[in-house]
């Protein structure tokens, strides 16, 4: 009876500070900024923001089978449940849906059948995971027919009560930001790793190593103004960083 009382409050709690990520950004974009966090889409040729099936508003994520696709958060969430559907049962074997920690171990698996929603008809599906950096999403369909699609839309959240001191434990510290001219990236106590910046495009701006815990200074008086997404892999650690450049 303890635990039951104690899973219904875990429960209560995920759901009652979820937020929804909604999905509202420009068709094809894969990166972008959304309740004051970075979200990134990788790991697919034919995952993005689209407008075809939203559950609520005007947009939502879309992945095509064949394709894995992969979403990132630039810090750990827990995931109550988000709002799911497909194309095309019919060609629908599986969906498998994987939960990663900011190490790349899976926290989380679970698996959906045809049987768990209809055709263009949004059906919530219950997660409850916590403390997750990343999910992936991949479709195992009848190769007979065209690729089928799964959209996801107002997918809820919250950043994670659980994961908070790992989270600064990895993430370098970046000063100034906003930066006009340069700015300094410190690793903290990690000694070796690597660092890559990217705009919101995906598109590569700078990349680098760590050696010796030294702090990198990067120049970006000639960059564009905008925000950048700073990716860093230290001692085997994954993070991302925001980074404000006017």
């Amino acid at each position: 009876m303890k635990h039951l009382l104690l899973l219904c409050l875990l429960f209560i709690t995920l759901s009652s500070y979820a937020q929804p990520l909604t999905f509202e950004q420009p068709v094809g974009t894969t990166a972008w900024m959304e309740n004051g966090h970075q979200w990134v889409v990788r790991d697919s040729l034919a995952t993005y923001i689209d407008d075809e099936l939203p559950y609520t508003g005007m947009g939502h994520l879309a992945f095509d089978g064949w394709y894995p696709g992969r979403l990132e958060a630039d810090a750990p969430i827990d995931i109550p449940g988000m709002w799911i559907t497909t194309n095309y049962t019919l060609d629908l074997w599986q969906l498998w849906l994987y939960g990663y920690d900011d190490q790349g171990n899976v926290l989380y698996t679970d698996t959906l059948t045809p049987s768990d929603y209809d055709d263009h008809l949004y059906h919530y599906h219950t997660m409850n995971w916590t403390g997750v950096t990343s999910l992936s999403f991949y479709v195992d369909q009848d190769p007979v027919y065209g690729q089928t699609r799964v959209y996801i839309d107002d997918f809820q959240y919250n950043f994670s009560s659980l994961s908070v001191m790992n989270q600064q434990r990895v993430k370098p510290q970046l000063y100034p930001n906003p930066a006009t001219h340069q700015v300094t990236i410190a690793p903290g106590f990690f000694q070796h790793g690597q660092v890559v910046i990217t705009d919101l495009t995906g598109r590569l701006v700078f990349e680098a190593n760590y050696s010796n815990n030294e702090r990198m200074v990067v120049t970006v008086e000639n960059w564009s103004t905008g925000i950048y997404l700073v990716s860093t892999v230290l001692d085997g650690v994954a993070s991302n960083t925001k980074l404000v450049k006017e």
